[in-house]
């Protein structure tokens, strides 16, 4: 009888080697047109002998991105990122090059490795880059792409890009162009009371107004400043890290 249990035993064992449910990939290629990746298992397989071989490389595995017909959440993928791999029951064969129902089977085989899909996002502790790095805060939605981070906490949002954020760019800029308005009206306020000396042939302009006018260059140098670091500013954070 005991030898009968360990004949089961073993022949459970030999079935269930080649019943695949999920496990744990890494990216060896994709392709980001067909969302299609080849993904090498990340756990070996051990032997009855003890020694570890690594699982076959598995082509053209459909990788899922959150969506629908009308709506679509992507994100890149690379070499090296981690993917978790769930097996199909089915065949994948009939369905992987047009969706939908009613599919007829092609092949009886179940959980195999080549019907897994992969799900991006799976990392043992971190992904390996500083930069992608998850930062984990149940009060607010984060949305990170190397230095560009938009983030949602409470009824207020924010994007930024390398520590600068947008709608404190901004606020300066609104600030600057409130500031320049000024500057402007003043001159204008300047141009028009400014006085004369001398005949007409030869007048010339008071010391007090030429003194107003060079406070005025002044200030529309500053304002040309002002603007050109606002500008590189914004020029920054839209261009998202490049």
């Amino acid at each position: 009888m005991n030898e009968l249990n360990e004949l089961l035993r073993e022949s459970f064992d030999s079935f269930m080697t080649n019943v695949h449910t999920a496990f744990p990939a890494v990216v060896v290629s994709y392709d980001k047109e067909k969302r299609r990746a080849d993904v090498q298992p990340s756990i070996k397989r051990k032997l009855p002998t003890g020694d570890f071989v690594d699982l076959p490389v598995i082509s053209d595995v459909p990788v899922i991105l959150q969506g629908t017909k009308k709506f679509t959440i992507s994100f890149p993928l690379e070499k090296d990122d981690e993917v978790l791999c769930i097996c199909t029951e089915r065949s994948l064969d009939g369905w992987r090059d047009s969706g939908g129902s009613g599919i007829e089977e092609s092949d009886p085989r179940r959980f195999n490795l080549m019907d897994c899909v992969a799900i991006a996002g799976l990392q043992a502790v971190d992904f390996g880059n500083e930069t992608a790095s998850i930062e984990v805060d149940d009060e607010k939605l984060l949305i990170k792409h190397d230095k560009a981070a938009f983030e949602i906490k409470g009824n207020k949002f924010s994007f930024k890009n390398d520590g600068k954020d947008f709608f404190t760019v901004m606020s300066k800029v609104l600030d600057d162009m409130k500031q320049a308005v000024e500057n402007v009206k003043t001159f204008a306020g300047n141009v028009k009371s400014h006085k004369t000396a001398g005949s007409p042939a030869s007048h010339t302009v008071s010391p007090d107004d030429i003194s107003k006018f060079a406070l005025d260059e002044q200030n529309f140098s500053t304002d040309s400043q002002n603007f050109g670091t606002d500008k590189s500013d914004l020029g920054e954070i839209m261009e998202a890290g490049e």
